[in-house]
């Protein structure tokens, strides 16, 4: 859905330069420039999540009980 704003945010500023009016093409520049950069940055943000070797996060507390039960029911014992 990105790609397809910022694909027509460029059309548009293509448009608008080839009609001579250069005013009105900057602001689909800007729009396809955001873009750009958002698809850039989640890319990054991607790649920094999925790369191999992260830690799993530490389990505190009881974190797998289901109810207020006794132990017996708390997932992270065993029970």
């Amino acid at each position: 859905m990105v790609v397809v704003v910022g694909a027509l945010a460029t059309v548009a500023a293509v448009i608008a330069f080839r009609s001579r009016a250069v005013v009105s093409a900057y602001s689909p520049c800007f729009m396809a420039a955001v873009v750009a950069v958002g698809i850039a940055a989640g890319a990054t943000a991607q790649r920094y999540e999925d790369r191999p070797g992260r830690p799993a996060p530490a389990v505190t507390g009881e974190a797998g009980c289901r109810s207020g039960g006794d132990s017996g029911e708390c997932a992270d014992t065993g029970g």
